[in-house]
Protein backbone atom coordinates (compact mmCIF):
# COMPACT_ATOMS: atom_id res chain seq x y z
CA UNK A 1 0.00 0.00 0.00
CA UNK A 2 1.22 3.31 -1.01
CA UNK A 3 2.10 5.82 2.34
CA UNK A 4 0.60 9.23 2.42
CA UNK A 5 3.74 10.95 3.36
CA UNK A 6 7.25 9.76 2.34
CA UNK A 7 9.23 8.94 4.94
CA UNK A 8 12.82 7.20 5.32
CA UNK A 9 14.58 3.87 6.43
CA UNK A 10 16.69 5.02 9.85
CA UNK A 11 18.67 2.36 8.90
CA UNK A 12 20.01 3.56 5.13
CA UNK A 13 18.21 6.99 4.27
CA UNK A 14 16.00 4.90 1.64
CA UNK A 15 12.70 6.87 1.12
CA UNK A 16 10.10 4.72 1.47
CA UNK A 17 6.53 4.89 -0.09
CA UNK A 18 4.86 1.96 0.41
CA UNK A 19 4.63 -0.40 3.06
CA UNK A 20 3.55 -3.88 4.32
CA UNK A 21 2.47 -4.01 7.61
CA UNK A 22 3.12 -7.00 9.99
CA UNK A 23 0.25 -6.42 13.24
CA UNK A 24 -1.45 -8.40 15.15
CA UNK A 25 -4.49 -6.31 13.34
CA UNK A 26 -5.62 -6.93 9.82
CA UNK A 27 -5.40 -3.03 9.19
CA UNK A 28 -4.45 -2.43 5.66
CA UNK A 29 -3.34 1.37 6.64
CA UNK A 30 -0.48 1.37 8.81
CA UNK A 31 -0.43 3.04 12.50
CA UNK A 32 2.63 3.67 14.72
CA UNK A 33 3.62 0.30 16.48
CA UNK A 34 2.83 -1.56 13.56
CA UNK A 35 6.18 -3.24 11.69
CA UNK A 36 7.98 -3.32 8.60
CA UNK A 37 10.75 -3.89 6.75
CA UNK A 38 13.06 -1.41 4.51
CA UNK A 39 12.89 -2.75 1.00
CA UNK A 40 16.27 -0.90 0.00
CA UNK A 41 18.14 -2.55 3.21
CA UNK A 42 15.57 -5.25 5.05
CA UNK A 43 16.35 -3.40 7.94
CA UNK A 44 13.42 -4.11 10.57
CA UNK A 45 11.21 -0.83 11.36
CA UNK A 46 8.54 -0.24 13.49
CA UNK A 47 6.36 3.13 12.65
CA UNK A 48 5.94 6.26 14.23
CA UNK A 49 3.87 9.63 14.48
CA UNK A 50 6.85 11.07 12.48
CA UNK A 51 7.86 8.30 10.30
CA UNK A 52 9.84 4.62 11.39
CA UNK A 53 12.86 4.10 13.99
CA UNK A 54 14.54 1.23 13.87
CA UNK A 55 13.23 -2.35 15.79
CA UNK A 56 14.90 -4.64 17.56
CA UNK A 57 13.19 -7.64 16.49
CA UNK A 58 14.03 -9.85 19.70
CA UNK A 59 12.16 -6.93 21.70
CA UNK A 60 9.15 -8.35 19.11
CA UNK A 61 6.62 -9.62 21.76
CA UNK A 62 4.03 -11.37 19.41
CA UNK A 63 6.38 -14.45 18.45
CA UNK A 64 4.04 -14.88 15.09
CA UNK A 65 4.56 -11.01 14.38
CA UNK A 66 8.60 -12.01 14.82
CA UNK A 67 8.22 -15.17 12.52
CA UNK A 68 6.55 -12.96 9.86
CA UNK A 69 9.10 -10.67 9.86
CA UNK A 70 11.86 -12.94 9.79
CA UNK A 71 10.22 -15.19 6.84
CA UNK A 72 9.22 -11.45 4.85
CA UNK A 73 13.20 -10.90 5.19
CA UNK A 74 14.20 -14.04 4.49
CA UNK A 75 11.93 -13.75 0.94
CA UNK A 76 13.32 -10.24 -0.39
CA UNK A 77 16.74 -10.95 0.49
CA UNK A 78 15.67 -13.87 -2.15
CA UNK A 79 14.29 -11.62 -4.78
CA UNK A 80 17.49 -9.37 -4.00
CA UNK A 81 19.67 -12.50 -5.69
CA UNK A 82 17.49 -12.82 -8.39
CA UNK A 83 16.65 -9.50 -9.39
CA UNK A 84 19.84 -7.62 -10.57
CA UNK A 85 20.00 -4.08 -9.67
CA UNK A 86 16.69 -4.16 -7.55
CA UNK A 87 17.91 -1.14 -5.83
Amino acid sequence: MRLPIKRFCPHCGKKLDAALPVSDTTELQPKPGDYTLCFGCCGYLEFTEAGFKKLNINKVKNVQNRIELKQLRQYIKRLYTKIPNIH
